[in-house]
């Protein structure tokens, strides 16, 4: 054979190799492979056996928490995360005192700090800075001059622009694989799944309500909204990449734990995102590639093989677990009709929804006041007993399309979708399927409950989860 005709062979070859160039969304890997990171897993539980050490337990783990954030700032963002974890521990399984809330603000301007001194900063700003400094600069403003409770609004806006820039630019930092994250959030769902099964049959699992499940955590609703937006990450996962048997073990744990919590939230949330991730994948050209795939063809063979053996001999046991489910119903026995449930569902938030509305239609422009109710705080303003200084002053905020218009009224709610275009933009373009998914569960949970604003709580690891996925599809566009 000639040169000619074995550089001609060699240069066909070079030619069908897909390309990669920078800017364009790379099809493999199309999910990630998710990893427990055994290290971080055994620190997890053993920061978990602290707690019961009597008395000091739950303020000697936030100590641990601080010390340990101030050595990086991967480890400030893991001591945020774990923060959130330890403050909505099972109060009848771990002890937890009132100091730990005084303590959460401490861990919180400690790690702040540390990623503040320690990330660089790209000459090229993030797209989400300017979208959040004019969110922020429209809120002050709104604070100052229009907002019911001056005092109580500067300071919970002022501890979310502080959370949040920290927590953005701390899960910006190019020293730490966007990939690490995405399994420490894996990692930290494994601990809470399996820490909670010994309590699945017992009173201490079902503390607040005997018929709803809260397992480690502080609440049932609390249990589904930590669990909804990693359950969807692995379970695509799974769906387009082999399927092994511990994951998918989690998986089926994860969806039955969420089921015995009750959390309707939880299962709208994951509804709405598998809407938007579809019509995402469509808009991308993803969603034929996915269908392709032998592996998720098969799954969804079994799956539609399956639909039908479960429903026919079981099909009214199936509905009445649904219909109960959406009426958060304790009397499994009974039976409840479609309509009932329907009114039980919906008639929940009716008074809420309609103070939010009257407060809105008083305030239309500027609402009542960022993370302000529609009435009074409820239980007023919460103080340490050993330090004597505030740490918290909670509100039944509701639904975000409500709540965010009643709290800052027209033109905040502007800002702040601006705000969500600029971080949810590239994740919808360029971010793979399981982490879009990943994201808008992780917001979507807002429209049952908005924490979104809450970053003493939930709100914070929500946060988290955004901002892995944004760092996730920035990277993936640029072909890091």
């Amino acid at each position: 054979m000639s040169s000619r005709a074995t550089m001609h062979k060699v240069l066909v070859k070079i030619s069908r190799l897909p390309s990669s160039h920078s800017g364009q969304t790379r099809r493999t890997p199309i999910a990630p492979e998710l990893r427990i990171v055994r290290g971080e897993t055994i620190a997890i539980f053993a920061l978990l056996c602290v707690q019961f050490v009597p008395s000091i337990g739950p303020a000697l783990s936030m100590g641990a928490l601080t010390l340990w954030a101030l050595q990086s700032s991967k480890a400030a963002m893991q001591a945020l995360s774990l923060g959130v974890l330890l403050i909505f521990l099972n109060r009848s399984i771990f002890p937890v005192t009132a100091d730990v809330q005084t303590l959460k603000w401490f861990l919180l301007a400690v790690s702040a700090l540390k990623v503040y001194r320690s990330v660089s900063r790209p000459k090229k700003p993030a797209h989400w800075l300017p979208a959040l400094t004019l969110f922020m600069l429209v809120c002050t403003i709104i604070t100052i001059f229009s907002s019911s409770n001056v005092l109580i609004s500067a300071f919970k806006l002022g501890s979310f622009g502080f959370a949040v820039y920290a927590v953005l630019l701390g899960l910006r930092d190019r020293t730490v694989p966007s990939a690490y994250w995405l399994d420490w959030f894996y990692t930290l769902h494994v601990v809470v799944v399996t820490a909670s099964i010994p309590f699945l049959f017992t009173s201490a699992g079902h503390s607040i309500n005997s018929a709803l499940f809260q397992g480690i955590l502080n609440h049932s609703q609390a249990l589904g909204i930590y669990l909804a937006p990693t359950a969807m990450l692995l379970s695509s996962s799974i769906f387009v990449n082999r399927v092994r048997l511990f994951p998918a073990f989690v998986v089926a744990v994860t969806w039955y734990l969420i089921y015995a919590s009750g959390c309707r939230t939880a299962v709208f949330a994951v509804s709405l995102s598998v809407m938007i991730t579809a019509l995402s994948a469509l808009f991308r050209g993803d969603l034929a590639h996915i269908v392709k795939r032998t592996k998720a063809m098969q799954c969804g063979i079994v799956v539609a093989f399956c639909i039908p053996l479960v429903l026919i001999p079981f099909g009214d046991r199936v509905v009445q677990s649904v219909l109960h489910f959406s009426a958060k119903s304790s009397a499994v026995g009974e039976s409840i009709d479609f309509e009932s449930a329907t009114d039980t569902a919906t008639n929940s938030r009716a008074s809420q929804i309609a103070k939010a509305r009257a407060a809105f239609t008083e305030h239309p422009f500027t609402g009542v006041g960022f993370g302000l109710g529609s009435e009074d705080l409820m239980g007023g303003i919460k103080t340490s007993n050993t330090f004597g200084l505030p740490v918290s002053a909670p509100t039944e905020a509701g639904f975000i399309h409500v709540a965010a218009p009643m709290q800052i009224g027209v033109f905040g709610t502007a800002c702040f979708l601006i705000l969500l275009v600029a971080l949810f933009r590239p994740i919808l373009r360029f971010a793979s399927i399981p982490v879009i998914l990943f994201a808008v569960t992780a917001f979507s949970v807002n429209f049952g409950e908005m924490i979104i604003f809450s970053v003493g709580g939930l709100g914070l690891h929500m946060w988290m989860v955004i901002a892995c996925a944004y760092e996730h599809s920035v990277r993936r566009q640029s072909g890091e």
